[in-house]
């Protein structure tokens, strides 16, 4: 699953539609349908910080390379740390601005990068 934090309070799930859910189901990772149901033809869907239980799945990425300031607001969150993804250490970061850029542009070129960065969290996140 694919989040980015909007502003306090609300994040941004990517639906199975976005290239960066794509991406990541491509590497194995599978979307929930329900997330496609929240975002319908849309790219993601906006959701509040008690909605938090809906993001509680195998592996969490947080594509927060543009906002690395957002990280402590996400850990703060209430639900946050209560999730069995966090406290099994899968929740990933992914802070880099490069990687989060290339992961955003989503071009040939780009993804190579991305591929390398995620791959590389992904095993150590289920080992």
């Amino acid at each position: 699953m694919v989040a980015e934090r909007n502003e306090p309070g609300l994040s941004f799930v990517r639906s199975p539609n976005d290239q960066r859910s794509q991406l990541v189901a491509a590497l194995g990772v599978t979307i929930p349908p329900e997330i496609g149901q929240l975002a319908g033809d849309q790219d993601g869907a906006t959701i509040s910080d008690e909605q938090m239980g809906l993001l509680d799945r195998d592996v969490l990425l947080w594509n927060t390379g543009f906002s690395p300031e957002v990280r402590p607001e996400v850990e703060a969150a209430p639900l946050y740390s209560q999730l069995g993804v966090v406290r099994a250490g899968r929740s990933i970061f992914v802070e880099d601005p490069m990687v989060s850029a290339a992961w955003t542009w989503g071009t040939v070129l780009s993804l190579p990068s991305v591929i390398d960065s995620l791959v590389a969290q992904l095993a150590a996140a289920v080992r």
